[in-house]
């Protein structure tokens, strides 16, 4: 019985085909893991550190993207009578502080008004857009402890002994002249404050475009936040029926992303990468579908949205939106101090703004193409002028543009304006620092 002997040749030949197929998975992986590495400083594999990019993108184009996946086809936004909008009462109760959404549609441990139980406490409201609600948070979470507002006011002795109630009055968005009309609604219903801190600058620069690019006023509230909402009070069938459509590209597109994150390989990230830019191109397109169905003029629709006419141009738009941040901080200012309440405005910190900060290298990765840029670029300049004009007139006006500048380790923590903890701890210590003054100061004079 004979047996058949492969050909001297066959073993090279085999050897070959194996060399060359390894040449090409090693190509395959090596020229993802190249472009990826340089452009989105991912060298290791596993899962992707923090949120991705995308995320962000998603939330610029109209829909907020929630960690929780049960609240992800929610509209988490509800429009009010009053403040424009706000986040829906209730959500987010189960979180491990005790925040959540309270009837006013901020987060707080309680709802309001908060009446005042005994002399020992001590009202502080934070003003703002989400970068004060931070800030209100952070003292919510961390009260009292070092490299929070608290610790720093209770150097002050008149305030050592005293219980110090953060009321968050600030939220995703608002932007002037929202923070003076709700100072001013909780005034009017009777809320009790012995000091007002309102942390603010950037939305007023960085969204006030977005409305200018939507044919709606910079006074009016975010075109970001309250078209979708108009649009869903403004619906009709083809709208509901591009708001559906909207509701299942979101869901496969934070699916696909959630699956991008996961990618242990460059080649598996890389072949992901391309399903989530073509779901998110689908998405994109729904967007703007619902966006030019919510663009009707006012009078087509129940929800009312003034339009300037003629348009402004967008330096006029731009004038117009920081003599409004001014006045507005003023018409706080007065509301104050007629009732003797320490009030201290706070010009935020932001990343596009020039200062002599040096950024991480995750810093650089996270800064992306945003829309808020050019507004920053022009605005910033314009509103740090503008701050001599307000400290004359007796605003109690600081700029925290340059507390990171000596800062080693990162402090932004999104391509937007938000931070990290270390971050929040600078700049809630920076704020204390500066109230602890001001109280101070008022208690001397009241004397």
């Amino acid at each position: 019985m004979s047996s058949t002997k492969p050909s001297p040749s066959a073993a090279p030949l085999r050897k070959l085909l194996l060399v060359n197929a390894l040449l090409i998975l090693l190509v395959l992986e090596l020229v993802p893991l190249l472009f990826f590495g340089f452009s989105e400083g991912r060298w290791s594999y596993g899962s992707a550190e923090g949120r991705h990019l995308l995320r962000e993108r998603i939330e610029l184009l109209g829909i907020r993207d929630s960690e929780d996946a049960e609240q992800r086809d929610e509209i988490l936004n509800q429009l009010h009578p009053f403040f424009g909008y706000v986040v829906r009462s209730g959500l987010f109760s189960d979180n491990p502080h005790g925040l959540r959404v309270n009837n006013y549609g901020f987060y707080s441990h309680r709802d309001y008004p908060i009446p005042r139980e005994d002399e020992r406490q001590f009202f502080i409201a934070i003003l703002g857009g989400s970068v004060a609600a931070d800030v209100s948070n952070h003292e919510q979470i961390f009260p009292g402890q070092p490299g929070s507002m608290i610790h720093e006011l209770k150097q002050l002795p008149e305030l050592a002994e005293r219980d110090v109630v953060i009321l968050n009055l600030a939220s995703g968005g608002y932007k002037q002249p929202q923070q003076v009309l709700i100072l001013s609604y909780f005034l009017s219903i009777g809320q009790e404050f012995d000091a007002i801190v309102n942390v603010d600058g950037f939305n007023e620069v960085a969204l006030s475009p977005l409305n200018q690019d939507a044919g709606l006023p910079v006074a009016m509230p975010s075109a970001q936040h309250i078209l979708p909402l108009s649009a869903v009070a403004n619906a009709d069938a083809e709208l509901a029926m591009h708001l559906a459509r909207l509701r299942v590209r979101k869901v496969e597109l934070l699916e696909d992303i959630d699956a991008l994150e996961q990618a242990g390989l460059a080649f598996a990230y890389a072949l992901r990468r391309i399903r989530v830019q073509r779901n998110l191109k689908r998405y994109s397109e729904e967007v703007e579908r619902v966006q030019q169905q919510s663009t009707l003029p006012a009078e087509e629709g129940i929800y009312a949205l003034a339009r300037d006419q003629p348009p402004p141009t967008d330096k006029e738009a731009l004038k117009q939106m920081i003599d409004l941040w001014a006045n507005a901080s003023k018409m706080i200012h007065d509301q104050t101090r007629v009732r003797g309440i320490p009030y201290l405005h706070v010009l935020q910190p932001n990343q596009y703004h020039p200062t002599a900060r040096k950024f991480t290298e995750y810093e650089q990765s996270i800064f992306g193409n945003m829309p808020y840029i050019d507004g920053v670029l022009t605005g910033y300049p314009l509103l740090l002028e503008r701050m001599k004009e307000l400290q004359d007139s007796g605003v109690e006006v600081r700029s925290a543009v340059n507390i990171f500048d000596q800062e080693p380790e990162g402090v932004y923590r999104d391509g937007c304006c938000h931070v990290t903890l270390r971050g929040q701890q600078i700049l809630s210590t920076y704020i204390g620092r500066e109230l602890r003054v001001l109280i101070g100061r008022s208690n001397q004079a009241a004397l």
